[in-house]
Formats: C-alpha cells, structure tokens, sequence
C-alpha cells in the first residue's frame, strides 16, 4: 500500500539532481556471502542507497562488466585489487556520463561489475574502446540492456 501514490521524479529534477550533486544518492554497502558457479564461497557488495532511487527511469542502461582475472601474470596480481580495478572502471564511465556503480560479485574467473547508466550511446563507445585497451591490462566482457528503467535486473539484488 505505501508507495502506491509515490510521486514521480521529473527529467528537470534529474537535470537539476546533476547540477546540485545528489543524483548520487551516497552509499550504503551490504556485504553477502554468495557461491560462484562453480559452488566456491565469494563475496558481493551491493548499494542499497539505490533501492529507491528516484531517478532510476532515467538511467535505464544495465551495463555489466565481467572481468576476467585468471589471466593476469604474477606482477599484475601483486599491483591489483578489486578496488583498484572498481574505480577505475567507475571513473572511466563516470567520465561519460551520469552512470550509478551499483553491485559487484566475485565470480570464478574474476568479478562481475554492475552498473546503470544515462541514456547515451557514448557508454557503449567507450566500453568497446575499453575492452580493446585500458590502463590495467583487463579483458572484460560486456552486456549492456538499453531498456531497463524500471531496474528490474537488480530488483532481487536491491531488495
């Protein structure tokens, strides 16, 4: 019942969101214990700032970057951290656009990196250059879903 009469956010309350810094709603990081694929124990954190997020029709790219780090040479893993590799790619896409970094799981071979994004078709431009080269040496792979403003692809993540 609560929420059925919810009011429902603008493009100029977004617009005016970017100018005035709270079209990021800040952080409140759950840690989860999951299982990879292949049944081994991981970790996952997720934003739940982002449960109700206001401005959520207008971010309606579903971006998910799966990392593969089993590749990576002795040297590489000794300078490497998944936070080192989250903030780079967080900067790099923030970099775009207004782009929300919203969950990351660990998986067998790496990390899933979970992301929303405005609607601009910059952010795939720049995935694609980033996939080819980028400062850390990274494969990754991409999926992106351009229609998702509802984010129901995290609704069971956000709760």
């Amino acid at each position: 019942m609560f929420g059925l009469f919810k009011r429902k956010a603008t493009l100029a309350e977004f617009e005016q969101s970017k100018i005035d810094g709270t079209v990021y709603p800040g952080d409140s990081i759950t840690v989860l214990q999951i299982q990879t694929e292949s049944g081994q124990f991981g970790t996952a954190w997720v934003n739940k700032k982002y449960k109700n997020y206001a401005f959520k029709e207008f971010c309606p790219y579903f971006i998910v970057m799966k990392m593969d780090l089993s590749n990576i040479d002795e040297e590489q893993r000794d300078q490497l951290d998944m936070s080192t590799i989250e903030d780079y790619f967080d900067a790099q896409l923030k970099a775009i656009g207004i782009c929300h970094f919203i969950a990351r799981f660990v998986t067998d071979k790496g990390m899933d990196m979970l992301f929303y994004s405005e609607s601009n078709p910059k952010f795939e431009e720049v995935i694609n250059e980033l996939m080819n080269e980028n400062d850390l040496n990274l494969d990754f792979e991409v999926n992106i879903n351009e229609n998702d403003p509802k984010w129901r692809s995290m609704k069971m993540v956000l709760g």
